[in-house]
C-alpha cells in the first residue's frame, strides 16, 4: 500500500508530503517481461528473477564519549536528501526527487539507530544528512547542528538492493 506500481510505465512510487517520503515503504520485486507470444489453448511457462526495487539504508550514528543518556536525536529535522520518490524499474532510474526523515532510536549507550528502505537515490543529486543533536551536560541543554555528506559513500547505492547498506557516522569524537 506503501509503494504504487504503475505497470503502463514500469514505475514505482512512493508518496509525497511536502517534499518527504516516508522511510518505511515495506518491500517491492518485479519481474520484467519484454513480450510473450501467446497461442490458443497452449499452457506457457515463465520462468525469470524477481528483482528487489527496494534497498534498505541503516544509519549508526555513534556518539562518541558521550552517553546516549546525555544526548538526544531531534526527528523533527533531521533528513536525508536525494531520494528517490518515483523509479523506473525498467531503465533502473530514478524518475523525481523527495528527502526522507530518518527516525533514529537508542541503541546502546553510544549509539543511535535509524532503518529506512527506499526506491533509490537521485545520482546527479547529492545525498546529504542533516539533523538535530541535543546535548544535555549539567542541566544545561546545548542544540548542535550536525550536516554529513553522504554523497561519495551512497554513490552505488542503486546498484545491489538485495544488500543492506550500513552507514556508521562518528558524532562529536
Amino acid at each position: 500500500e506503501k509503494i504504487t506500481l504503475d505497470p503502463e510505465n514500469s514505475t514505482a512510487k512512493v508518496d509525497v508530503n511536502d517534499g518527504i517520503i516516508n522511510g518505511n515503504i515495506g518491500r517491492l520485486y518485479t519481474f520484467l517481461l519484454k513480450a510473450v507470444l501467446i497461442e490458443a489453448d497452449k499452457v506457457i511457462k515463465i520462468e525469470g528473477k524477481m528483482e528487489s526495487q527496494v534497498r534498505k539504508l541503516v544509519i549508526i550514528l555513534n556518539v562518541k564519549d558521550v552517553s546516549s543518556s546525555n544526548v538526544a536525536i531531534d526527528d523533527k529535522t533531521a533528513s536525508l536528501t536525494g531520494i528517490a520518490s518515483k523509479w523506473n524499474c525498467e531503465t533502473n532510474t530514478a524518475v523525481a526527487e523527495a528527502k526522507v526523515r530518518p527516525e533514529f532510536e537508542v541503541y546502546n549507550e553510544d549509539e543511535f539507530r535509524a532503518s529506512i528502505e527506499l526506491l533509490g537515490i537521485v545520482p546527479q543529486s547529492e545525498q546529504k544528512l542533516s539533523f538535530g543533536l541535543i546535548y544535555s551536560d549539567k542541566e544545561k541543554e546545548k542544540a548542535v547542528k550536525i550536516d554529513i555528506d553522504l554523497t561519495e559513500i551512497m554513490k552505488s547505492f542503486n546498484d545491489d538492493k538485495n544488500t543492506p547498506l550500513v552507514l556508521k557516522c562518528n558524532v562529536l569524537g
